[in-house]
């Protein structure tokens, strides 16, 4: 069956649609539905929204390689995925995700500026970090692991002087990422909860940082810039990072930051940190999204600041 073609007027909405897609992306920032609706209402294009967003979508796809996906609803990581899809809210917020296939990528990776690649793996170290914390923890939790770890220098930072404490880059980490949809700030389940999930990691051979843990001072807030902290509420997975990392590959970024085999042993500790079946962690997974030079930029940036 023949498609049909679009007029003049849908053709213009369509670029313009597919270039407002690229610019949000690039400064991550989901396209809300409303935007999308108002830019194709505006026109004179006789066609349908769902015609001209189609055709958006197929442009996206031949041209760029990717295509506008819907952010998910909050949830917890350790939700079934059965479970997750029951009544599932529309956030009404559209990103870009790549529909290269793995191997392409892996093949011929994307280019990055050097920041934005320290920036990807930094951002992938802290939803580690919530990874095999059972996908939540307390501000001061997750700025005590930050600080384990250690943060390189990343344009985010720029405004702070060079002596900056990494507890208060952490912050800056934070609400940016949270800006980013990639964290989400959510009411306490309970503080037993809490210390059963700290225990839980213990016990299975990781703490929340990959590192040996010590003691900390109490929270120093610091600057809160724009009201995105809260010390009483905790953080866990946002929407976008449930869209960019799968359980297999978040795992297989722990297992190479950590220098561990990912074999039956790794799972069956990495399952009991997460409180995420095994079986999870077993399937063919094709949306590996995070790539070894991430995990190199990461790991030569924090050494080199030493």
């Amino acid at each position: 069956m023949a498609e049909t073609e679009l007029s003049a007027n849908a053709n213009l909405v369509v670029k313009n649609l597919v270039r407002a897609a690229l610019s949000h992306e690039r400064a991550k920032k989901p396209l809300k539905k409303e935007d999308i609706r108002e830019l194709i209402l505006k026109s004179s294009a006789s066609e349908s929204q769902k015609e001209i967003f189609n055709a958006a979508q197929k442009e996206l796809k031949a041209v760029f390689g990717c295509e506008l996906t819907e952010l998910p609803a909050k949830r917890r990581l350790a939700q079934s995925k059965k479970n997750s899809k029951k009544g599932t809210a529309s956030t009404g917020k559209y990103v870009l995700i790549s529909t290269i296939p793995s191997e392409v990528i892996h093949n011929c990776p994307p280019a990055y500026s050097e920041d934005e690649e320290k920036t990807n793996g930094v951002i992938a170290v802290v939803l580690s970090i919530l990874f095999i914390s059972g996908g939540t923890l307390s501000l001061d939790s997750l700025l005590n692991r930050i600080e384990q770890v250690g943060l390189p220098k990343l344009d985010i930072f720029k405004n702070y002087p060079e002596n900056e404490e990494v507890r208060n880059l952490g912050l800056e980490l934070i609400s940016h990422m949270i800006k980013l949809e990639y964290l989400v700030r959510s009411e306490p389940a309970s503080i037993t909860n809490t210390s059963s999930r700290s225990k839980t990691s213990t016990r299975s051979g990781f703490d929340s940082s990959g590192l040996n843990s010590s003691s900390h001072s109490n929270l120093n807030l610091g600057l809160g810039r724009d009201g995105a902290i809260d010390t009483n509420m905790e953080y866990l997975w946002g929407p976008r990072a449930f869209l960019e990392y799968s359980n297999t590959s978040i795992a297989k970024f722990i297992a190479t930051i950590s220098d561990s085999l990912y074999d039956s042993a790794f799972i069956s500790n990495i399952s009991k940190s997460s409180e995420i079946e095994v079986s999870e962690f077993l399937r063919v997974d094709g949306d590996d999204n995070i790539s070894s030079d991430h995990n190199n930029s990461y790991i030569n940036s924090t050494q080199q600041e030493d």
